[in-house]
């Protein structure tokens, strides 16, 4: 289970953790995403991106364990219902980073998906995630609980680099995701592996 979040600073300082539970181990996986260069929103939509990294990552030891299905909880319903298509628009290219990685983690017979949890309400993995997001705000780069990766990448306008794959054809690779319309749907799971 993955807990996602974003913080943004007032002077416009920004970080996204994502936060792990498996059985009794935890960890977490966050970035510093600079000044001014994205919103609250984006860092929610990109804490997606970083708990899927991490699951690819670790997708031979989870299905060891017989996981086949990853689900991510976030507060941010705007998030959620953005990262579930791919129409134009303010996160389109975060969305595609998001469900480029739900197919490969589906490639190898793993779901994912991704509920809702009301922030601040005393959950323990939102709560950790958000106080994470807030380090990492203040932090420089990306960092794991027990190690270091490099800082990401980000575009003038704060959207993440894209894939080399997609560099080299120029075509965005396709995505998964699914629509929900009537409100009981939005607060529903979102599926992105179909």
């Amino acid at each position: 289970m993955w807990w996602r979040d974003g913080s943004r600073s007032d002077d416009g300082r920004v970080g996204a953790a994502a936060v792990c539970k498996h059985r009794d181990k935890r960890g977490s996986r966050c970035s510093n995403l600079g000044t001014g260069r994205m919103e609250v929103f984006n860092a929610e939509m990109w804490a997606f991106g970083l708990a899927l990294e991490e699951t690819i990552e670790k997708r031979e030891l989870l299905q060891r364990n017989g996981v086949k299905m990853v689900a991510g909880f976030s507060d941010s319903q705007a998030a959620i219902q953005r990262a579930a298509h791919m129409e134009p628009g303010p996160g389109q290219r975060l969305a595609r980073r998001i469900n480029r990685k739900a197919q490969v983690l589906l490639a190898h017979s793993m779901k994912t998906e991704i509920h809702w949890v009301p922030g601040h309400s005393g959950n323990p993995g939102n709560e950790e995630a958000d106080r994470q997001a807030n380090i990492a705000r203040e932090s420089r780069g990306t960092r794991r609980q027990s190690g270091h990766t490099p800082r990401p990448r980000i575009r003038p306008d704060g959207s993440p680099r894209d894939s080399q794959q997609q560099k080299r054809s120029g075509k965005p690779t396709s995505a998964a995701s699914t629509s929900a319309t009537d409100s009981r749907a939005r607060r529903g799971p979102r599926d992105l592996s179909q």
